[in-house]
């Protein structure tokens, strides 16, 4: 189905254009633009196969207008209405860059003739264009837009981590991660980062750019990523513009094999650039009504502004809970989007470390690895695996597109070594972290053990003083040890009165001596002796 817009303010002209399109079924409207203003927004939204231009659009000549769209839409067929049917008229429209000129009154079979001819000049310069985009795209790196369906759903976290699994498996690829949620970014954030460059410095002046001037920009993360950050003065925002993203795309796909672009949650026009020319567009969302009500609305958003389609979109589903209400197989019925198979269970615990430490290579799981894999195998498909052979100078081998043909990657990049990552090295810390716990372990049993001495001592002195007391009041009265130390024994514990005696020392300072000791096993105490002397006054 062709792709028209029709720019008139006549309604009568609208209506007959109207007539007449419908008239032809490979055609339909896609809007109606009755401003200047409106029309090359159209015009960028639908890249409309064909075009209608009043000669007098507003108040002024519509040519300038036609010459300007010609340069900017290249493959869309222009026919400008006119009511001088004169060969001047003709001319100049051409020399515009219009490829017809419609007059009043217009007649069907020409106006059929007309549209059919400009469809197929369209269609032949769209071929023309893919057929050099296809070429030059198999020279560049590949972009996977990263979204979520609102705000916390997980979307910087896993674009961190998918990047830190392409730098783990495919050392020898050079990746870049670019933080488009302009208003939020956290990347620097997750990655523990502090700049002073950004995005905004670069669209300042993007039509002015070149590869070195982005790679200045460029922040060399000490784990092998390259980031191009947020700013961080929400202020420098609004310096940021659709043109300037694509111009700092294109150049970062000459420089980089692949690149990970964290547009957010919120739709924006910087959003809605990153998932056009992403080669890949994947949406984050967790599997509860308002999450997915929400990527709904971002989706009909999205076809809406023309930036694709819901079936175009790839879904991944974050943080399933089993307990939920919400079923996560629901997720699959509510969208045409291709939901990925692998499911990200909600765990906090896991990747709480990376969090914490702000580092992704914190997460020694290596469960959570080898599901952040799988996901980024689901996006890329062989893609990756073709680039690090392209990369190495290996022949392709994956029945894509010009397989015979080596592709023109920047192979001339020296990938430089990549710190030690600790999910690569998991079988060989094993042994060093079962060695570090013995010798953890053994010291908090000592810890334990010589907390539990000072607890039995010190209750140990607290009866033996009470036993004290109630056996030197017993022998005053009495003259008994037998009867001392079975007054002693009553006010003591069963584990401490069975381990108890009362002995006679004598003659003391003010009458008898007694000594009370209490003699503990070695299964409750490594000191086994407690004891006290009392002096007995003699009644």
């Amino acid at each position: 189905m062709y792709k028209a817009i029709i720019a008139v303010t006549d309604t009568h002209v609208e209506s007959d254009l109207r007539g007449m399109l419908s008239e032809i079924a490979s055609v339909g409207i896609a809007g109606m633009a009755k401003t200047p203003g409106e029309l090359r927004d159209y015009s960028q939204r639908f890249q409309p196969d064909l075009l209608f231009v009043p000669e007098i659009f507003g108040s002024a000549p519509s040519l300038p207008l036609v010459k300007e769209l010609a340069i900017r839409h290249p493959a869309t067929a222009i026919i400008v209405l006119s009511q001088d049917r004169t060969e001047t008229a003709l001319v100049k429209a051409l020399e515009a860059g219009a490829k017809s000129v419609v007059s009043f009154p217009i007649g069907y079979e020409d106006f059929r003739y007309k549209v059919n001819t400009a469809l197929d000049w369209s269609s032949q310069m769209r071929e023309v264009i893919h057929g050099a985009t296809e070429t030059s795209a198999r020279s560049r790196g590949r972009i996977l837009t990263l979204t979520g369906a609102k705000g916390g759903v997980g979307t910087t976290t896993l674009a961190t981590h998918i990047v830190t699994s392409i730098i783990n498996d495919y050392p020898n690829l050079s990746v870049c991660l670019v933080d488009l949620d302009l208003e939020k970014g956290d990347v620097s954030s997750a990655l523990d980062v502090k700049h002073t460059t950004s995005i905004a410095d670069l669209a300042i002046v993007y039509k002015d750019l070149s590869s070195a001037t982005v790679l200045d920009a460029v922040i060399d993360h000490e784990s092998g990523a390259h980031l191009l950050l947020a700013p961080s003065d929400v202020r420098q925002t609004e310096l940021i513009s659709p043109e300037a993203i694509r111009t700092i795309l294109a150049l970062l796909r000459q420089e980089f094999d692949v690149i990970v672009v964290d547009a957010g949650g919120y739709v924006s026009p910087a959003q809605a650039t990153a998932i056009e020319v992403g080669d890949v567009v994947a949406t984050v969302t967790t599997a509860d009504v308002l999450s997915i009500r929400t990527m709904k609305k971002r989706v009909f958003a999205w076809e809406n502004l023309g930036v694709c389609q819901e079936r175009e979109l790839k879904v991944i589903v974050n943080k399933t809970d089993r307990g939920s209400s919400f079923p996560v197989e629901s997720v699959e019925k509510l969208t045409s989007a291709a939901v990925l198979a692998q499911r990200i269970p909600l765990s906090a615990r896991t990747i709480e470390p990376a969090l914490v430490s702000r580092d992704p290579h914190a997460v020694t799981d290596t469960n959570w690895w080898k599901l952040i894999a799988n996901i980024r195998n689901s996006l890329f498909d062989t893609h990756l695996r073709t680039l690090s052979l392209s990369a190495s100078g290996h022949a392709r081998t994956d029945g894509l597109p010009d397989a015979g043909t080596p592709v023109a990657f920047n192979t001339n990049r020296q990938p430089r070594r990549r710190w030690l990552s600790r999910v690569q090295n998991q079988t060989s810390e094993s042994g060093a972290i079962s060695l570090e716990f013995a010798g953890v372990f053994t010291v908090f049993l000592m810890l334990l053990a010589v907390l539990w001495q000072g607890v039995v001592a010190g209750v140990s002195h607290l009866w033996l003083a009470q036993a004290a007391t109630e056996s030197t009041r017993e022998y005053a009265i009495s003259q008994s040890v037998g009867r001392a130390e079975a007054a002693a024994r009553n006010t003591m514990p069963t584990a401490f009165a069975d381990h108890l005696s009362v002995t006679q020392l004598g003659a003391g300072a003010h009458g008898q001596k007694l000594k009370i000791q209490i003699n503990l096993p070695r299964s409750m105490s490594f000191i086994q002796t407690f004891s006290t002397e009392r002096d007995v006054v003699t009644e």
